[in-house]
């Protein structure tokens, strides 16, 4: 798993300049699968960057998650929970199978408190073995994952933004990060919203019964209509 500093761009970038103050994007994507997976968690220390929520995941109208993107078909998603400062825990399960999917699996929004370099790091199991960063199996079992993270260069500057090209006119086309991720979404449960509650234990979903485990807090999961 990576940190891309630059969603924007096609490639995962391990660096990029931020102007202080202004909200900027980047994704936590799934790289290097070479096990079926079912289950991913992140826990991100982000000192030095505030986190900015912008998906009301808990429909409570008050945004407090960064945004899933169902990659690999996946639905319950977890509300994003701040266990202590600069720490960031979340994840997604999918309700049922596994999948080799590889790509964007959450888009985070965060902005620079002050100058100087942040890293955006992917908390290993050797920091923080009741929750770490990693992909689970269909069993819940963690998944050998390599991890890269991204730093952040925030600048007091003004930056001067990259124009961007005209959009093409005409055709029909979706909005790539809320795309279904494989054709394995044609199969896919849609039974509606169900929720699912732990508190400091775990979330269970499918027939694996795949679990994210939490390491303080009240925990909760929908599963999200896929788009």
């Amino acid at each position: 798993m990576a940190v891309d500093a630059d969603p924007s761009d096609p490639d995962i970038d391990s660096g990029v300049l931020r102007q202080v103050g202004e909200p900027f994007q980047v994704s936590f994507d799934i790289t290097n699968v070479s096990t079926r997976w079912a289950v991913y968690r992140l826990a991100v220390d982000h000192a030095g960057l505030t986190f900015i929520p912008t998906f009301d995941l808990d429909l409570d109208d008050d945004p407090e998650s960064w945004e899933y993107t169902g990659l690999g078909v996946t639905a319950l998603d977890v509300v994003v929970s701040v266990p202590q400062s600069n720490r960031l825990y979340g994840g997604s399960a999918r309700t049922s199978g596994t999948t080799m999917d590889t790509g964007k699996a959450v888009i985070a929004t965060f902005q620079c408190e002050e100058p100087g370099a942040s890293t955006l790091h992917l908390v290993r199991s050797s920091e923080d073995p009741d929750f770490y960063t990693t992909t689970l199996d269909g069993g819940a079992v963690p998944l050998i994952t390599s991890l890269a993270d991204a730093t952040i260069t925030c600048s007091a500057d003004t930056l001067t933004p990259t124009p961007t090209p005209p959009a093409a006119v005409g055709g029909i086309a979706e909005l790539p990060l809320l795309a279904a991720s494989s054709a394995e979404e044609a199969a896919a449960p849609a039974d509606g919203s169900g929720w699912w509650t732990g508190s400091s234990a775990a979330l269970a979903g499918g027939l694996a019964a795949a679990v994210l485990v939490a390491a303080a807090g009240t925990w909760y999961a929908r599963r999200r209509w896929l788009r």
